[in-house]
């Protein structure tokens, strides 16, 4: 139970514990996930595509299955009978591709390479 003039969150014991704070950093909060198309074109699980796609991607990728009842476990093993089309690794590629931010995004600045590879980058990497 929550005292909404001091911010105070009563715990059943009566001690009080604060509030905690949200801090929200530059990058927009992140949308609830939606039902890929390829779900229904295939009609299969989420659960199945998405371990399809970690199979089927370039970089190798070991999925850990998380099954807590036999009926999940089989519907992740039937995962291994669905091949997905490029067209679908593509999607579930650029829709899972993450914003790296910084400070990706300085060191990939020509002027930033150009200062800690002291203009020799092209001759020192191949």
């Amino acid at each position: 139970m929550e005292d909404t003039q001091t911010g105070v969150v009563k715990r059943k014991s009566g001690e009080k514990k604060p509030k905690a704070k949200v801090i929200r950093g530059k990058r927009p909060a992140a949308k609830p996930a939606k039902r890929p198309p390829m779900v229904h074109e295939t009609g299969r699980s989420m659960p199945q595509v998405a371990l399809a796609w970690l199979r089927q991607r370039s970089v190798p990728v070991i999925p850990i299955l998380g099954a807590r009842k036999l009926s999940q476990l089989q519907d992740n093993l039937a995962s291994l009978e669905l091949t997905l089309s490029a067209g679908h690794v593509k999607s579930l590629d650029e829709a899972g591709a993450i914003e790296l931010g910084f400070p990706h995004y300085l060191y990939n600045k020509e002027m930033t390479r150009g200062l800690a590879y002291g203009g020799m980058r092209d001759r020192l990497l191949v």
